[in-house]
């Protein structure tokens, strides 16, 4: 069995609409077993993804592309 990661990032995400217009991506990138979630009450709105697949480097270059703001933060 796989072991999950999990992955911490701010972003610039800023409400369920645009959250809605990545779920898609963020679903194939977590895979089955996969979960993310955002913090948008958290002024960094936070994303946090465990996952047994996605690289970082992976999640942030999708995310960009859509348009918005995204850094790992540090454990």
């Amino acid at each position: 069995m796989e072991k999950n990661h999990i992955h911490v990032f701010r972003t610039s995400v800023r409400n369920a609409y645009e959250i809605n217009r990545l779920s898609h991506l963020l679903n194939s990138l977590t895979g089955d077993g996969g979960n993310w979630n955002f913090d948008l009450e958290d002024c960094d709105r936070i994303l946090r993804i465990e996952s047994t697949k996605g690289h970082s480097d992976q999640i942030q270059a999708i995310i960009k592309a859509e348009g918005f703001f995204i850094e790992e933060l540090d454990d």
